[in-house]
């Protein structure tokens, strides 16, 4: 099952073109201060999209490690929980059809239902 993240608040995040790496057309590299996690790119979206893979990605490991003799770990995690969570995929399902009553409105009328209208023109009279 893959996992899907939700995005809480913003990060600060720091977008440089990095010439040196690329003479052509230069390399954008995207990072943060919080996890120092960062990203690298041809455009800013590339580089963004891989400091995220490599944020979720530290988040998990973090994940992974937290114990007794690493309580650290279990804070920066509480740290970055605070920005972003996973989120399980769940499979998919069909939503339950609607139920109506008969009276309430928006009720749906069967087609069985048979109404007599002169009744009804009737009582209004009285």
């Amino acid at each position: 099952m893959m996992a899907t993240w939700k995005i809480l608040k913003p990060i600060g995040t720091t977008l440089e073109m990095e010439p040196d790496m690329n003479p052509d057309y230069g390399v954008f590299l995207v990072s943060d201060a919080l996890t120092e996690r960062y990203g690298v790119g041809d455009s800013p979206a590339e580089a963004f999209d891989e400091w995220f893979e490599e944020l979720t990605e530290f988040y998990e490991f973090l994940e992974s490690r937290i114990s007794d003799d690493y309580p650290e770990n279990e804070k920066f995690l509480n740290a970055i929980k605070g920005y972003i969570v996973r989120v399980e995929d769940k499979p998919e399902t069909k939503p339950a059809p609607p139920t109506f009553k008969r009276g309430q409105p928006g009720t749906l009328i069967d087609d069985e239902v048979e109404v007599d209208w002169d009744d009804e023109d009737e009582s209004e009279d009285e």
